[in-house]
């Protein structure tokens, strides 16, 4: 259900926020190898799935890239684990900057 992969999207997006908020943080992104890693390994999972790897057009796959850009080709329960672990290691971070000290 999409209901479920949002309920685990939004849980997923407040664990960060909270770091955010406790570690005082600007921004944070998720560093470049590790979404090159998890796209790779999604691109392979989906190319196992018979009838998504047909060749035919199919609102699936990109149609300049051939990249599969709709699909999720795990069960819910791999989304579930996947969302519900902390992978602070995966991002870049950046401090927030400390304020100006007032004017004498």
């Amino acid at each position: 259900s999409i209901l479920f992969v949002i309920e685990c999207q939004v849980a997923y997006l407040l664990r960060h926020l909270a770091r955010m908020a406790r570690d005082d943080l600007a921004w944070l992104d998720v560093r470049p190898e590790v979404m090159a890693r998890y796209n790779a390994d999604i691109q392979r999972d989906c190319d196992a799935i018979h009838v998504w790897s047909a060749p035919c057009n199919n609102y699936y796959r990109h149609p300049g890239s051939g990249r599969m850009v709709t699909q999720y080709p795990r069960h819910l329960s791999d989304y579930r684990r996947d969302t519900a672990r902390d992978d602070t290691d995966a991002y870049q971070v950046g401090a927030r900057a400390a304020p100006a000290a007032a004017a004498r």
